[in-house]
């Protein structure tokens, strides 16, 4: 007999999740994982074995994945600011691709300022300049000579 209908066979084809244990009907299993992963140690051995339902192993998958998203972090190197540690995460290639894509982000707006920092006042007056520029400059002043004869 096969791993998967041995076990199904030996839970009654019931779910052994902790959630379905509580309810009075747990829900028909017709899936079977392992309690402990086997990258947290867990071994291959029909004890470490249990019968889940569909949903139930989804929800069980989600939950270890982000353990072990979250177990693969390395710390950075230790920076003086902000900005460094950003830069340190975004440049370590040991890190996740997507927590290196978020430090960048952040990182961008060090760099980078946004186009409204100025305020409106000063983009206006800035706007006035280049208009007022060219042709339509005013005129220099006439410049006072004294003649003190």
């Amino acid at each position: 007999m096969a791993t998967r209908e041995r076990v199904l066979a030996r839970d009654g084809h019931l779910c052994q999740c902790d959630d379905c244990a509580r309810i009075e009907i747990p829900l028909e299993a017709d899936q079977v994982d392992h309690k402990v992963p086997l990258w947290e140690g867990g071994q291959d051995v029909d004890e470490n074995l249990w019968a889940l339902n569909a949903e139930c192993h989804k929800r069980k998958t989600k939950a270890e994945a982000a353990r072990r998203a979250a177990a693969s972090l390395v710390s950075p190197e230790p920076a003086d600011s902000p900005l460094g540690f950003l830069l340190g995460v975004m440049n370590d290639e040991e890190q996740d691709p997507r927590l290196r894509v978020r430090a960048a982000i952040a990182a961008a707006q060090y760099k980078h300022a946004k186009v409204g920092e100025g305020g409106k006042k000063d983009a206006k007056q800035g706007a006035a300049d280049v208009v007022a520029g060219g042709k339509f400059a005013a005129a220099a002043p006439p410049k006072l000579v004294v003649n003190n004869r």
